[in-house]
């Protein structure tokens, strides 16, 4: 939004120059003045700090209209590339954070397992305490399984046609 009200502008200030210099050329006492000069290049300044608040490849894009003349499509078409790109880096970053987060809440779950292991071991025994949360595992481990069946056939029955094949 901020590269399309900027080109707007710069349309607009390039459309005014443009009338002016024209208006000089014809008639000389139409020449701009000091105040107006002064007023054109403080708002180029402020375009200017604009532009550098914006990332680089936005920039890039915005000075391929501004400056090279490059449609706005073109000027679009890179923008939404480097948009692309940016989601992509952070899509990365996100994933590994992910798998980061995974890994440790894996790890505190066997920290978990042989905690309980060995809180069990006095009372029944190591190998009755291992069996014990072994078996328990297991059988979370089915029940997990026979909940991802339910939603396995939920999904191909969406998928399925009805036509009994």
């Amino acid at each position: 939004r901020v590269c399309r009200n900027i080109w707007i502008d710069e349309l607009r200030f390039r459309e005014v120059r443009m009338r002016m210099a024209h208006m000089a050329v014809e008639d000389p006492s139409h020449a701009a003045s000091l105040e107006q000069v002064a007023g054109g290049e403080l708002r180029a300044r402020a375009v200017m700090i604009e532009l550098k608040r914006l990332p680089e490849e936005q920039r890039m894009a915005l000075s391929l209209v501004a400056i090279e003349g490059k449609s706005y499509a073109e000027a679009e078409l890179r923008f939404q590339k480097s948009r692309a790109g940016y989601i992509g880096n952070r899509t990365k970053g996100a994933i590994a954070f992910a798998l980061g987060a995974f890994g440790v809440f894996h790890l505190a779950l066997i920290a978990a397992t042989v905690g309980i292991v060995i809180a069990l071991a006095p009372v029944i025994g190591p190998w009755a305490a291992t069996a014990v949360v072994t078996l328990a595992l297991v059988v979370a481990g089915i029940v997990m399984l026979r909940l991802l069946k339910g939603r396995l056939d939920d999904i191909r029955d969406a998928f399925d046609d009805g036509d009994g094949e």
